[in-house]
């Protein structure tokens, strides 16, 4: 992949996580994706019934920062 592609690609994923973190709280499910092509960043973040919501959170933003 030439350095564009990466530079979009990398962009979508930038934008993508922090829409995990944020949608997740409420239900403890967040889809998305973002981007079109191979520059497309699909994601998914799932947490157990049983956490709290701010528990949620707070792992689905760590696990967004250990991906980068």
């Amino acid at each position: 992949l030439n350095s564009t592609i990466n530079d979009h690609y990398d962009t979508n994923l930038n934008e993508l996580l922090p829409y995990l973190s944020y949608e997740i709280p409420s239900t403890g499910f967040a889809i998305g994706t973002k981007g079109q092509g191979t520059n497309t960043v699909y994601g998914l973040a799932i947490c157990r019934g049983d956490i709290l919501e701010k528990d949620c959170k707070i792992c689905v933003v760590n696990a967004t920062n250990k991906i980068r």
